[in-house]
C-alpha cells in the first residue's frame, strides 16, 4: 500500500512540475514566433518596396518560415495557440494588406513592425519574469501536494 501511495505522490509531483515547465516553454515559444514573424515582415517590406513579385508571392516568400500563418479563403489567419494575445494584431494587418498603393503599403508595414516590436519586447519581459515563476510554481505546488498527501 505504501508503494502505491509513493507512486501516486511521485506522479502528482511530476505532473505539477511538467505543467509549470510547459507554461514556461509556451512563453518562450511566443517570443520565438513573434521574432520569426518580425523577420518575415522585414523581408515582405523589401519585396513590396522592390515590386518584383505579386503580393501573394511576396507573402509566401517572406513568411515561409512562419507556419502559424495560413491562407484560408484568400485571407491570412493566425492558427497558433501561443499567439492568442497577438492574433488580433496579426490578422488585422493581413486583412487590409494589398488594398493601397506601394508607398502606403510600405508605411503600413512599418507601422505593423513598430507594433510587433512592442509585442516582442512585452513577450521577452514576460518570458523572463513569468517563465521562472511558472517553473518554480510547478515544482513548489507539486512538493506541497506531495507533503500534504504523506
Amino acid at each position: 500500500m505504501f508503494i502505491v501511495k509513493l507512486i501516486g505522490i511521485g506522479l502528482i509531483f511530476l505532473s505539477c512540475a511538467f505543467t509549470g515547465f510547459l507554461k514556461r516553454n509556451a512563453l518562450a515559444a511566443r517570443l520565438k514566433k513573434l521574432s520569426l514573424l518580425f523577420d518575415g515582415v522585414n523581408i515582405l517590406y523589401e519585396n513590396i518596396e522592390q515590386g518584383a513579385n505579386t503580393l501573394d508571392i511576396a507573402i509566401k516568400n517572406s513568411l515561409g518560415n512562419c507556419n502559424f500563418i495560413k491562407c484560408e479563403n484568400g485571407s491570412y489567419i493566425c492558427i497558433d495557440s501561443d499567439l492568442k494575445k497577438d492574433k488580433y494584431i496579426i490578422e488585422d494587418f493581413f486583412c487590409g494588406l494589398g488594398s493601397a498603393t506601394k508607398r502606403l503599403e510600405c508605411d503600413r508595414i512599418n507601422n505593423f513592425k513598430i507594433k510587433l516590436k512592442a509585442q516582442i519586447k512585452d513577450a521577452q519581459i514576460e518570458s523572463e519574469q513569468k517563465g521562472k515563476i511558472y517553473g518554480t510554481l510547478g515544482i513548489c505546488l507539486g512538493l506541497a501536494i506531495a507533503i500534504l498527501l504523506i
